[in-house]
């Protein structure tokens, strides 16, 4: 698996990103689905996966969840014999918090993020820079 960095990452912020659905079953990650999930769309035109992204999973899941999330994504990617990048979707309404779930993530086999605006608040453009 190829390491990437930032500046890689940037290179290749270009073609299909798909925002992947978290499955789930009987309240739980529902990892065999997806599994399924990531042969299937690294068997395809895909550039580039978001976990979590804000179609509203990432604020259901713990952290713990996430990262299992990551690592299932991660594994399959690997055993597919491709090279995808993966940024993680993170969301919520508290600066702190939000730089406690950067901290966490740091070290995790992602390439980058997506964070959404916070919620509920009103930054100006300068704010969200």
């Amino acid at each position: 698996m190829t390491d990437l960095r930032s500046s890689d990452l940037r290179s290749r912020l270009h073609g299909l990103w798909l925002p992947l659905v978290t499955p789930f079953q009987n309240g739980e990650l529902d990892e065999a689905s997806l599994r399924r999930l990531v042969r299937h769309y690294t068997g395809g035109p895909v550039d580039g996966l978001i976990l979590a992204a804000t179609s509203g999973e990432g604020l259901t899941l713990g952290m713990a969840e996430l990262e299992r999330l990551v690592a299932l994504v991660r594994a399959e990617i690997a055993g597919s014999g491709r090279t995808m990048p993966v940024c993680l979707g993170l969301s919520g309404s508290s600066t702190r918090k939000m730089l406690d779930a950067l901290d966490e993530t740091a070290a995790w086999p992602i390439d980058g993020y997506l964070i959404a605006s916070p919620y509920y608040s009103r930054p100006s453009q300068r704010g969200l820079l």
